[in-house]
């Protein structure tokens, strides 16, 4: 087989059919291989489609929302692209592409320019993260026939791939005699054999508009066979469709067993099931009306105050449940979370997706490095269409949701000692850092400034400089490096993650069991008041490049071992702090062999600075100090 976008090549061969079935065919009228390569499938306009209220209430192309429609469209021709391209053809691989893009490195950083990764956990989308349900959504909008081929590819992949029919006992996963394991799923990796069945990809509601569309009674034979006997937390929906098709009191029943567990929002932070198979809340409430209305209440009044905050970590977007809050309790309340849902994603919304001229997706994924549209599908494909709609109604524009700002909020003060036995080593091999848990949530260290209002970027900015983390009494810092440097360098640097803490030791000791003691501390805004340091006098010894250690970029940094007065931390401070800050930085100097030089600036305990003639500080053999001296010593 040629699938030549994969850097997996198994030298021994494969196994099974997908290595051994192909078939090709020629035909010398282009014209006759055209018409069979893509058979037209008869099917209504968009407009009746959605006059139907079948699949809800979702918003046609070119009503408002053009970024919205941009994304949709180009994700679908993106992989319409990449799957034709990429030959993914025979059974195996039909209907399904790789998760990742060219030249896109997998979870333990490995990966070729030319290829995708194809590893461990990168694995294959369809059953995985590209649901087909989307493309059957973006076909009903817009009539798309590539579209809605390409969506049946991926239903039949995963009806007759994916699911199992067939399980025999087996010792190696321990089955006892009776154990039932079909109509179950893999998400699958490693050329489609590396996870046991009921992986939480693993999800099928997507066969349910195959069936309505084309009337495919093996698809149905397959989603009954998986609705009998599916035990997993997606795809929970689907028994009600089943009963709405068949009428069979089995699927109720089912239903009703899986309903009595159902929380809507949120079942976890992380939960994925609102945007895998969150059109199953639509499709109950069209089925039994209002039956979700007091769980999806509850739930969006629980999970809507992290929108109402650019501090609070969103996770995923739980859209479907926000759509119905808004129908149940069109308050001014639920719409704000549904508008700030949508500006949580103007990242992926306010990007230039245009194909290159010669639609090739390798020039594309290398503009790119990582188009990661398989990611987008849990944010977009299933449910933004429903959101627009809800949106409109409103009187709400596209416009308007991604220019929301926030005000910034303030955390209370406090200090916190970190339990070594509580820091754990990051699981990848080419990293250095340690993360820690937070007993209390505190705000995270970068992109917050985008979300904020003029005035609230400068408080949050004064902010993180308020935030510090001491390691036996010393100051470590500054606490707003970028992530990649503190995974990559260490030693300078750390990182607030909102719950949890990136750091490294000062020596990338181990600080589980170095015996150091670490303390995280924060002062707020009211409680923030200039104070002095002592006096000191100190040698750089410790020079690194800025602001990437590894790289010499004619700037430099120096750890200091004493901390010095923090400068005005604080907004609009009163005319007798400025006075003071202003005194204090006069104090400061930085000499090169007693010669004081004036280019250089201090962030928390670091001093960063250049030398006049360019030279390496490390090698040019001039002592380099830095002096404070206090106002009692003046």
């Amino acid at each position: 087989m040629d699938r030549r976008f994969l850097e997996y090549k198994n030298p021994a061969g494969g196994y099974g059919a997908a290595k051994t079935h192909d078939l090709y065919l020629s035909w010398s009228d282009p014209r006759i291989a055209d018409r069979i390569n893509k058979l037209e499938l008869p099917a209504a306009s968009p407009e009746y489609m959605r006059s139907t209220l079948a699949c809800g209430e979702y918003l046609l192309p070119g009503k408002g929302f053009p970024k919205c429609d941009a994304l949709l469209d180009f994700s679908f021709k993106y992989l319409h692209e990449y799957k034709r391209q990429g030959h993914f053809d025979g059974m195996m691989d039909w209907g399904d592409i790789p998760l990742g893009a060219h030249g896109m490195k997998d979870h333990m950083d490995q990966g070729t320019p030319e290829s995708a990764p194809f590893r461990g956990y990168t694995g294959w989308s369809n059953g995985d993260l590209a649901l087909a349900t989307g493309f059957y959504l973006h076909f009903l909008r817009t009539g798309d026939q590539d579209v809605l081929r390409d969506g049946l590819d991926f239903t039949w992949h995963l009806a007759d791939v994916d699911t199992v029919h067939y399980w025999p006992e087996d010792k190696k996963y321990d089955c006892s005699p009776g154990t039932n394991y079909v109509g179950l799923g893999r998400r699958h990796d490693q050329q489609h054999w590396g996870t046991f069945p009921l992986e939480y990809g693993y999800v099928c509601d997507d066969g349910i508009y195959a069936y309505l569309l084309t009337g495919e009674e093996r698809i149905l034979e397959v989603l009954k066979l998986v609705g009998a006997n599916y035990n997993a937390y997606y795809g929970r929906f689907m028994a009600l469709r089943l009963y709405e098709i068949t009428g069979e009191q089995r699927f109720l029943k089912r239903f009703r067993r899986d309903m009595e567990r159902e929380t809507v929002v949120p079942r976890s932070d992380n939960f994925r099931s609102n945007s895998y198979d969150a059109t199953g809340y639509l499709f109950v409430e069209s089925i039994l009306p209002g039956a979700l209305k007091e769980k999806v209440l509850a739930g969006i009044g629980k999970y809507a105050p992290r929108y109402h905050s650019a501090v609070h970590a969103k996770q995923y977007p739980p859209w479907i449940p926000a759509v119905l809050a808004c129908k149940y309790a069109p308050c001014p309340e639920n719409f704000f979370t549904l508008k700030a849902m949508l500006f949580q994603m103007r990242s992926y919304l306010d990007a230039d997706y245009a194909l290159p001229r010669n639609n090739s997706i390798a020039e594309y994924d290398k503009k790119w490095k990582c188009p990661n549209l398989p990611v987008a599908s849990l944010f977009f494909w299933v449910s933004l269409p429903y959101v627009m709609d809800t949106l409109h109604r409103a009187g709400i524009t596209e416009k308007e949701c991604l220019t929301l700002k926030y005000k910034w909020e303030d955390f209370p003060s406090r200090t916190e000692v970190l339990k070594n036995s509580s820091f754990k080593k990051t699981p990848w091999i080419q990293h250095c850092h340690y993360t820690v848990p937070l007993s209390k949530q505190i705000f995270r260290d970068w992109g917050l400034d985008r979300d904020l209002d003029d005035e609230g970027k400068i408080r949050y900015r004064l902010a993180l400089r308020r935030m510090k983390l001491y390691e036996d009494g010393k100051l470590l810092g500054p606490g707003v490096f970028a992530h990649a440097l503190i995974m990559k360098n260490g030693l300078i640097g750390w990182s607030s993650l909102g719950w949890s803490l990136m750091m490294t030791a000062s020596d990338k000791s181990d600080p589980c069991t170095n015996g150091r003691k670490y303390v995280f501390e924060y002062t707020s805004e009211k409680d923030w008041k200039w104070q002095d340091k002592p006096s000191f006098d100190e040698k750089l010894v410790k020079i690194y490049p800025y602001p990437d250690i590894s790289k010499v970029s004619g700037t430099w940094c120096a750890v200091l071992d004493h901390e010095s007065p923090d400068p005005v931390l604080v907004f609009k401070p009163s005319k007798e702090v400025a006075k003071r800050a202003a005194a204090a930085l006069k104090r400061h100097t930085l000499t090169e062999d007693g010669k004081v030089l004036k280019n250089w600036r201090r962030n928390q305990n670091v001093v960063i600075f250049t030398v006049p003639d360019g030279s390496d500080p490390r090698t040019n053999k001039r002592e380099y100090r830095f002096a404070y001296k206090s106002e009692k010593d003046m």
